[in-house]
């Protein structure tokens, strides 16, 4: 008679079947784990989770929780760490895996990663370290041209039909903006005469 293993699970309490569960690696252990699979995964996500988000915040800590460029103070969930002097060697493990200081949080050991973001990076915002990306894209981006190098704006002399803009033929709203009074003119007469043939029809 065919007897399938079964264990109970130290973290749900459940009995389930042997394949249910992670086996043991590298530890000089033989058989499998006390918690299951899902168990096993769940809690090593929540605690990596947390310890990522520690790391960041004795990060941020460490930086005066402040932005380098605008001086901003933000969540830590907003703040990114940008290398200086840029990091030319974005790619490690073959290629597979990009060299970036949130990399090193999550997944190096926590000295190194002190080592590379506290001597080589800042502290940017989002929206600043994006700034930063786009300069080193382009040099001239955000800088603006000289006053005398504006192009000034116009007054039209005409409105659009033609009619020229005078004193006596424009009427300047209480935004400043203008418009043509024999245009307003033609307008109304125009709306009479629709709502004229309108009560005509209906009356009919």
């Amino acid at each position: 008679m065919n007897t399938i293993e079964t264990k109970v699970c130290s973290k749900c309490k459940t009995e389930k079947q042997l394949s249910e569960f992670y086996c043991h690696k590298n530890r000089g252990r033989i058989g499998p784990r006390s918690s299951c699979k899902k168990c096993h995964s769940l809690y090593s996500n929540v605690k990596k989770y947390d310890r990522d988000r520690e790391r960041k915040l004795k990060a941020i800590e460490h930086f005066g929780n402040k932005c380098h460029d605008c001086g901003g103070t933000f969540p830590y969930r907003v703040y990114d760490f940008h290398h200086v002097n840029g990091n030319n060697d974005r790619l490690i493990n073959g290629g597979k895996t990009r060299n970036t200081p949130s990399y090193r949080i999550k997944s190096t050991a926590w000295d190194s990663a002190t080592e590379e973001i506290f001597n080589k990076c800042i502290m940017l915002c989002a929206n600043c370290h994006r700034i930063r990306h786009m300069h080193e894209e382009d040099p001239t981006f955000g800088i603006k041209p000289r006053r005398k190098e504006l192009p000034r704006w116009v007054k039209p002399t005409a409105c659009g039909k033609g009619h020229e803009l005078s004193g006596n033929n424009t009427y300047v709203r209480p935004n400043g903006s203008r418009y043509c009074k024999v245009c307003r003119t033609e307008r109304r007469r125009l709306n009479d005469e629709l709502r004229k043939t309108n009560s005509d029809d209906k009356g009919g």
